[in-house]
């Protein structure tokens, strides 16, 4: 079934991020979705299914965004710079812990959903990829020297994890700072000597 147009689908996702935030994943409603986005919840049902097919497309269109070559913006040739503005990107959306809480609700809720379960593996499979493009690049570039990128991203995306969720209930300063801190952190091994 085709997807009616009268409202874009970055529209939607954009008011169901809202909702998350603000709710968080067991709480949150298609006809909560729907009175942020101003559209009424059987044409927001029409048109995406139910509050798990909706996550799913919203998944799907992020997960598309971290393929290599994407919408990543060029930093004057370094990739490390393109790492750091994705790790900030990734929180920008996020001000206080309790809202942190709830964008990482469907990863701490997820229990027996398998679909959630599989969205999310997918979604960190997706990360790890696309970091480790970067990683590579950087250390063609010389930026790093690292002889396993691949193990490295996937060490950066658990930092990152973890460093969110020890935010959501012990913050003392900006988010993407922490973030930012914690992947300098990881990365200073692999750094040139006059770049640590």
């Amino acid at each position: 079934m085709g997807r009616p147009r009268q409202v874009e689908d970055e529209a939607v996702f954009a008011a169901m991020g809202t909702v998350l935030l603000r709710v968080g994943w067991a709480r949150m409603t298609m006809s909560e979705i729907a009175a942020e986005l101003g559209v009424t919840p059987a044409a927001l049902r029409q048109r995406f299914g139910a509050k798990r097919e909706l996550f799913a497309a919203f998944y799907d269109r992020h997960t598309e965004q971290l393929k290599p070559g994407g919408d990543d913006p060029p930093h004057d040739g370094s990739a490390l710079d393109a790492l750091r503005a994705m790790v900030r990107r990734s929180v920008a959306f996020v001000e206080t812990p309790e809202q942190m809480r709830h964008a990482m609700s469907p990863l701490t809720e997820a229990g027996q959903d398998s679909d959630l379960q599989r969205m999310t593996r997918e979604r960190f499979v997706a990360g790890v990829r696309h970091t480790t493009t970067l990683l590579e690049l950087a250390h063609a570039n010389g930026e790093i020297t690292c002889s396993d990128p691949a193990g490295l991203a996937r060490q950066l995306q658990h930092c990152l994890v973890g460093a969110c969720l020890v935010w959501s209930f012990a913050a003392e300063r900006p988010i993407a700072d922490e973030a930012l801190d914690a992947v300098g952190r990881t990365l200073a091994p692999y750094l040139p000597d006059h770049d640590r």
